[in-house]
């Protein structure tokens, strides 16, 4: 009988080394990986978890389709951004928040997303809220709520601060007004960080119970770190997989 090749031998060998290269290969890509996968990363880092959302992408560019509290009340999504005004409420319950900066690390990540359905879900519960497009660079809040963008934020701030409800955008939510980014100007972190902004949240804030900015991510720009040192508070939205810890 023939002594060489022992086959039997040659597999089992081949197929124990393979798996112990493939489970070693795993737990290095896990090593590597520094992305956000739990809320338990999240403590790590000292932040406050305040609640998980599915993802869905209807498409790159979300419209009114993405105001999911509005289209689809009762789906899970919904439920999520309810979960996430009751925990925001009772994270400051010894201090109100009058103003609130929605940003993310990077874009793509559900700012605009998650502030527009915040902002409808604290609506459907009573609170007067205001809705500002701050991201003075790629304003979107005008397609979530299909409102022109003709004039807004920039044409408010170069007025002086005129009649705000010149400028202030009725929703066909009930308690839920916008102010839309307005033209785009060539100096966006200027504009945000002046004190006719500082004026203008203030004056939003006589106007609503809560005044909502969607800014720009955080990382790439200073437009959300110039609003979150004036404003109450600062959400910020990351994706699980794509987000690094750092």
């Amino acid at each position: 009988a023939p002594i060489r090749p022992r086959t039997m031998t040659n597999v089992l060998l081949a197929v124990s080394i393979g798996g112990m290269l493939a489970l070693g290969a795993a737990f290095l890509f896990e090593y590597l990986d520094d992305t956000v996968k739990t809320f338990e990363d999240l403590e790590d880092a000292g932040l406050s978890f305040l609640a998980a959302v599915q993802e869905a992408r209807p498409d790159p560019e979300p419209g009114p389709e993405a105001v999911y509290t509005k289209t689809q009340p009762r789906s899970l999504i919904s439920e999520s951004y309810r979960t996430l005004r009751t925990n925001l409420q009772f994270s400051s319950l010894d201090t109100p928040l009058r103003s609130l900066v929605v940003t993310s690390p990077m874009a793509t990540e559900g700012t605009t997303t998650t502030a527009s359905n915040l902002a409808v879900v604290l609506a459907q519960d009573g609170t007067r809220v205001i809705l500002v497009d701050a991201d003075l660079r790629r304003p979107r809040i005008h397609r979530f709520f299909s409102l022109s963008n003709r004039v807004g934020l920039t044409t408010a701030l170069m007025d002086e601060l005129g009649m705000l409800d010149d400028y202030l955008c009725e929703t066909e939510i009930e308690n839920l007004r916008a102010l839309t980014a307005g033209p785009v100007p060539p100096n966006p972190q200027e504009v945000l960080g002046s004190e006719r902004m500082v004026d203008l949240i203030h004056s939003l804030q006589r106007e609503a119970d809560i005044v909502i900015l969607d800014t720009p991510p955080c990382l790439p720009v200073a437009d959300a770190s110039l609003l979150a040192a004036r404003a109450d508070g600062v959400i910020v939205v990351v994706q699980v997989g794509n987000t690094r810890q750092e």
